[in-house]
């Protein structure tokens, strides 16, 4: 449950080919599909649960896209977790996904239904045009938990970078993806590094994460399972 929730603060939800006219950005997968599934698995390909998220609303203005969608968490026995409701919008040939709105349901469950919080950060953004050795925005996000024990915890994602185009196999099909890398570092009481690595294909978004620790291992890993048509 630990790394499904870990996924979910780091993970979001997510070429040089031709893409259908009217599209916001060929990474934005919320005007293609109206349900998406992932499943996650630890370093040693045991299931550890799946997130799947649909489409609630979906806003077209002045050439940007809002989707507003709802997102479902559940542990390696189908259980529901964890449920939230997060926002993501395509402007500029530019896909944007806010930290703020994606977690802050999901933390205040985490943390307990009494805990009052609040939070602030930046857009996670994914441009249209990627080429190997682009250099990707930061992004961070800061955590005020205001009772019963004050606390504050900062997220920042660094260190974004393109790394080449590779073909990746989920069960949802073979995919034609760039790879990306960065950095993370979540800073509480202690201080946590880890490093993880996505692969963004178009139309698709996300079809692949994974996880590292500080020293390079992996600790788990995140596939595409499932995807509904609109």
């Amino acid at each position: 449950m630990k790394k499904i929730l870990l996924a979910a603060l780091i993970l979001i939800v997510t070429l040089n080919v031709n893409y259908a006219q009217g599209e916001c950005n060929q990474f934005f997968p919320f005007e293609h599909f109206k349900s998406m599934t992932y499943a996650t698995y630890d370093q040693r390909d045991r299931l550890q649960g799946r997130q799947s998220w649909e489409v609630v609303d979906l806003e077209r203005s002045n050439g940007a896209v809002v989707a507003t969608v709802s997102s479902m968490m559940y542990d390696e026995n189908e259980e529901e977790i964890l449920e939230t409701i997060f926002t993501a919008r395509c402007e500029n040939e530019t896909f944007f996904i806010s930290m703020e709105s994606y977690h802050l349901q999901g933390l205040s469950e985490s943390f307990g239904r009494d805990v009052e919080m609040e939070i602030s950060g930046d857009d996670l953004s994914l441009p249209n045009k990627l080429s190997e050795g682009t250099s990707l925005p930061d992004a961070s996000m800061e955590v005020r938990v205001t009772s019963p024990i004050p606390l504050t915890m900062n997220v920042e994602i660094t260190d974004r970078l393109v790394e080449g185009r590779e073909e990746v196999t989920t069960p949802a099909g073979t995919f034609d993806a760039y790879k990306i890398s960065q950095n993370s570092t979540v800073r509480a009481v202690i201080r946590m590094r880890s490093s993880s690595i996505e692969y963004y294909s178009p139309r698709f978004g996300m079809v692949r994460s994974e996880d590292y620790n500080r020293r390079g291992r992996l600790q788990g890993y995140t596939v595409l399972e499932q995807v509904v048509e609109r």
